[in-house]
């Protein structure tokens, strides 16, 4: 590993960390609202976990689940109708930070390999 990837090793586990606190929060804030759906909210947010412990083993498409998670915690915070402004603020902060420290992470990242098809 380059002293330039060696560097900013630090921002995986920082990502994988940060994207499992503000799950944590969502889930919080989900259960203090003690609506009929809580139960099933709470279950799609966290599916995010296994994510977060995926991108932790450097696996490629955690990364990516969590960049597209994290891209529309952004839209959803931008664009909700009926969430408190802070709320919406503070997970427009943690999504933010997130997408920042994925593509800072993104090179120590494997990269794909282009398939090479046999001539017919």
């Amino acid at each position: 590993m380059s002293d330039a990837l060696h560097a900013r090793a630090w921002t995986v586990p920082a990502a994988a960390g940060l994207a499992a606190l503000e799950t944590t929060a969502v889930i919080a804030v989900l259960v203090s609202r003690h609506s009929r759906s809580a139960p099933l909210s709470i279950a799609c947010v966290a599916v995010r976990y296994p994510f977060c412990l995926g991108v932790l083993r450097r696996r490629a498409g955690a990364w990516l689940a969590l960049v597209l998670w994290e891209g529309s915690g952004v839209f959803a915070a931008v664009v909700a109708p009926r969430v408190p402004l802070l709320l919406r603020v503070l997970e427009l902060g943690l999504a933010a930070g997130v997408l920042a420290l994925l593509g800072a992470a993104l090179p120590l990242f494997p990269r794909m390999e282009r398939l090479e098809l046999p001539d017919r």
